[in-house]
C-alpha cells in the first residue's frame, strides 16, 4: 500500500483538489451569484478538511481521538 502519510501526498493531493476546484469554478462561470459562491466555498472547506483528514489518520505519529463507528 502507498504511504499516504507522506507530505508528499499531502501536497499532490491538494494541488489536485485545487486545480479540479479552480475548473470548476471556470465551468460554472465567473458569473455566479453569492449563493452559488457561498455553496462553491462550502465544497471547498470540505474537501480540504477531508483531506487533512485522511492525512493525519494516516500519519502513525498522530495522536486521534475516536470518531463514533467505523
Amino acid at each position: 500500500m502507498r504511504n499516504r502519510a507522506g507530505a508528499w501526498n499531502l501536497l499532490f493531493r491538494s494541488l489536485a483538489f485545487s486545480a479540479f476546484m479552480v475548473i470548476l469554478l471556470a465551468a460554472l462561470g465567473f458569473g455566479m451569484g453569492t449563493v452559488e459562491l457561498m455553496i462553491w466555498l462550502a465544497a471547498v472547506v470540505v474537501g480540504v478538511i477531508l483531506i487533512v483528514r485522511r492525512y493525519r489518520d494516516a500519519d502513525p505519529g498522530m495522536p486521534t481521538a475516536p470518531r463514533g463507528n467505523r
